[in-house]
């Protein structure tokens, strides 16, 4: 099969966040955002890439924090808002009825709706062009009980190798890069490293 090149794209699925963040004058702000992910598990770091040009940027240099609220797909029309609306024009909080709650440490609100609350200090600014990365060191991450697995000793012992989550119930979903629509998660597939432990397993 043959391959045809495109314009330079991502072309990968990202996770769909809402970032909460606040300037020095102490109002909240959230924006959607697509283009991130994990960076480092120890210590565990995320990534956020945001046009420097978006007020969510500028807020969270001024504070140097953020929390990436995680929605689940009922969440999906109000996700949306929060990435068509600027704030600057408008407050995000009123248009979608999103609640806001304290964080544990960081002095950034949390979103209650969503069912992933993960606090972060920034770490490092990254130029990137049109965006910068923003490094967040994770402070706190916080879980609804709901979606957690029978037996999950607690949120602080998840690992991207625990089950821990029940995907099923969370329903996160996806912007693809490229198909220019949101996706949702349908399927659990193999474990992590599976092939390694078949390995093991038929010596």
């Amino acid at each position: 099969m043959s391959k045809q090149q495109l314009e330079s794209s991502t072309l990968l699925p990202c996770m769909v966040v809402l970032v909460t963040c606040q300037g020095v004058d102490g109002k909240p702000n959230v924006s959607t955002v697509s283009e991130g992910g994990v960076l480092c598990n120890r210590p565990p770091v995320l990534g956020i890439s945001i046009t420097r040009a978006h007020l969510s940027n500028k807020q969270i240099k001024e504070t140097g924090e953020f929390v990436i609220n995680v929605p689940s797909e009922d969440l999906l029309y109000k996700t949306d808002v929060c990435g068509c609306v600027s704030g600057r024009k408008a407050d995000k909080f009123e248009l979608t009825g999103l609640t806001l709650i304290p964080s544990r440490v960081v002095k950034v609100p949390s979103i209650k709706e969503c069912p992933v609350n993960i606090e972060c200090k920034v770490k490092h600014i990254l130029d990137l062009g049109m965006d910068d990365l923003f490094c967040g060191e994770v402070v706190a991450n916080f879980v609804d009980e709901e979606i957690l697995l029978p037996g999950a000793e607690s949120t602080k012992n998840i690992a991207y190798t625990k089950s821990a989550l029940n995907v099923s119930k969370w329903r996160p979903y996806l912007n693809v890069h490229g198909s220019g629509h949101y996706w949702n998660l349908k399927e659990q597939l193999q474990p992590l490293f599976y092939t390694a432990k078949q390995k093991r397993s038929s010596r």
